[in-house]
């Protein structure tokens, strides 16, 4: 069986490339597992995976990849940069695809952009993705 750190690590190590972390004109995007720093102002990659199912045959869960930056000076968020990480993200999940040898699979849900409640001044672009793990 497999847990939630289980999930974030195997995301981890597809994420953590420089086609992710450095997705913003060479500029470092920092990759956390759960949670971000409290009062980050940095653009950060968060990876949150939700409870798995604990199946005997396949086990399913949900995954948050939460892309944050800074929100502009006049207040909205800041698109451009919540942009280029989703789209970096979502390019690395599709160029790594399924086929990997390991019983792991996921499929892209939605995307949607909100302010971060915990942090006035930062937004964050939401990538959910639906893991499953073949036992």
């Amino acid at each position: 069986m497999k847990t939630v750190s289980d999930v974030a690590d195997w995301l981890y190590l597809i994420l953590n490339v420089a086609a992710v972390t450095g997705s913003i004109a060479g500029e470092t995007i920092a990759l956390w597992r759960f949670k971000a720093p409290l009062n980050n102002q940095d653009k950060v990659l968060v990876i949150a995976p939700l409870p798995i199912s604990w199946d005997p045959d396949v086990q399913d869960g949900f995954c948050n990849l939460n892309c944050y930056a800074k929100d502009t000076d006049e207040g909205p968020p800041d698109e451009t940069s919540l942009r280029a990480m989703s789209a970096a993200v979502i390019a690395r999940l599709e160029g790594y695809g399924n086929s990997t040898g390991t019983y792991f699979y996921y499929d892209l849900e939605n995307q949607a952009i909100y302010p971060d409640q915990d942090n006035p001044g930062m937004s964050y672009a939401n990538i959910r993705i639906r893991v499953y793990y073949q036992t």
